[in-house]
């Protein structure tokens, strides 16, 4: 079988005149040796080019760490939300000092922003001055150590030796679905005998009966710090896993003040509150999310809770404590994303894990000694047909520049348009804007959109709306929308 490749043109470009495949292995088909992933921090070399407009916002806050980061979100989600609406050009770019926990959970609320408003904002860690060279790169989020300057790229990690978690074991939204899923597995494959649930409302589920383990049921608000205090002085925990949270999604331009602090309440005060109240224990284990490393659009509030959980593992392996932050990818069926959500993510190339996957990659994350692990499906090729890709994941995905493939799309495009009088020229955009709307909400091609039909009425969203004018995460026609 001959194979004969061309580009967006039709031009040749390459003929493969055989093919050889061979078997996948059992252990290639492993999840724990395919969606097993950490977040390195690369060096690079910046040249001195002259910074583009840009504005400063140095992000520092007193009080306790979770004081300074529900008063850091609130100000930063403010400052996001004024530059969004006034339209400003310049970039706007928040600075954070290195050991700062408060100010880490405004890392995922700006990540967030960035996916919804591509080129608009970045971020800075550092450890002292902000040479003129760091603000001038394109790269949307970077640290300074010594001199030096690094940015994050996602990268494979191996798994280790098999760690058994000691029990009695503690889980934070232990009645729910993830909650139940790990409770069995630490029972079969871990053989704990000794579980303390934990939920708001304290109500047992009728799985608990068949669990063949000693488990008690509790109602406590882990995010309040008496209450957590009480729940520890009544049990001898050895092992924690906080699977809790809740979710209130929405784009940038709809989070409030409360809505920040209710997503955040179960993530950062409940997991400071067990960092500084658990005492000697043998594993602390929190349940973070890919939403925090990637910025997912329309979770700003729940990738700043995140981010802060990843930071928080940084401050305990840093005081020589035990830590692990397992940023999970979506779940499928037992997690917090419903299905339309899960659908969406695995065509954006971030398929949802199985509960089979998802407990074998719990093994596996604990078993690699890293204090940040990503359990999650990544569906590469998807984000190298787009043509580019998350700045975060360039290490696994070489993908042609943004230039080149914004060249070969205006090409392409030109060429469609080239000859044809002014209706046919109409036709040829509506047919693209018909593909794009198609592709955004799941149609198989753009033939079902009516042009007639309002966005809202062919079922936009804000979150949507979002993907329809970010090109560089979609396709490559480069088509874009206005800001509102």
């Amino acid at each position: 079988m001959e194979i004969a490749i061309a580009d967006a043109t039709g031009a040749p470009v390459a003929t493969v005149g055989s093919l050889v495949t061979r078997a996948v292995s059992a252990q290639q088909l492993n999840a724990a040796q395919d969606a097993l992933f950490g977040l390195d921090w690369v060096p690079i070399t910046l040249t001195e080019a002259v910074p583009a407009a840009h504005v400063v916002e140095h992000v520092s806050a007193e009080g306790s760490p979770v004081e300074a980061a529900h008063a850091l979100t609130t100000e930063v989600l403010a400052k996001i939300q004024e530059w969004i609406a006034t339209e400003r050009a310049e970039k706007l770019v928040f600075v954070t000092r290195q050991g700062d926990l408060g100010a880490s959970a405004v890392w995922g609320l700006v990540r967030a922003a960035q996916s919804e408003h591509p080129g608009r904002f970045a971020l800075i860690e550092t450890d002292g001055d902000l040479p003129d060279s760091v603000l001038a790169s394109a790269e949307p989020q970077l640290r300074v150590r010594g001199g030096e300057v690094f940015v994050p790229r996602v990268a494979r990690i191996a798994a280790g030796d098999s760690v058994v978690l000691e029990g009695p074991v503690l889980i934070t939204g232990g009645t729910g679905g993830l909650g139940q899923v790990i409770a069995r597995h630490l029972v079969a494959a871990h053989g704990v005998r000794d579980l303390v649930l934990v939920s708001r409302r304290g109500e047992t589920p009728d799985w608990v009966a068949d669990v063949d383990a000693s488990v008690t049921v509790a109602a406590c608000d882990v995010a309040d710090r008496h209450a957590v205090a009480n729940l520890l002085a009544g049990h001898r925990i050895r092992s924690i896993v906080h699977t809790a949270g809740v979710l209130d999604d929405g784009v940038i331009e709809s989070l409030t003040p409360e809505r920040l602090s209710n997503v955040l309440r179960p993530k950062v005060d409940a997991a400071w509150n067990l960092h500084e109240l658990a005492g000697d224990v043998s594993a602390f284990v929190v349940y973070s999310s890919g939403a925090g490393i990637f910025g997912s659009s329309g979770q700003g509030n729940y990738a700043a809770g995140n981010t802060f959980l990843d930071a928080l593992i940084e401050h305990r392996r840093a005081q020589s404590l035990p830590g692990v932050s397992l940023a999970w990818g979506a779940w499928a069926g037992t997690g917090m994303l419903s299905g339309a959500d899960a659908e969406r993510l695995a065509k954006s190339g971030m398929p949802p894990i199985t509960s089979a996957e998802g407990v074998e990659l719990f093994d596996a994350a604990l078993s690699s000694g890293a204090s940040l692990v990503l359990p999650l499906r990544l569906d590469l090729p998807v984000f190298r047909a787009r043509g580019e890709v998350p700045a975060v994941l360039r290490g696994l995905v070489k993908v042609r520049s943004r230039r080149a493939a914004a060249s070969s799309t205006s090409s392409s495009l030109v060429q469609k348009l080239a000859g044809r009088d002014d209706a046919g020229r109409l036709e040829a955009l509506l047919d693209l804007v018909r593909a794009e709307v198609g592709a955004v909400l799941g149609h198989s091609g753009g033939e079902t959109i009516d042009p007639s039909r309002a966005f809202q009425s062919l079922g936009f969203d804000s979150l949507t709306a979002v993907e329809l004018r970010k090109p560089a995460w979609r396709g490559s026609t480069g088509l874009s929308c206005p800001r509102r």
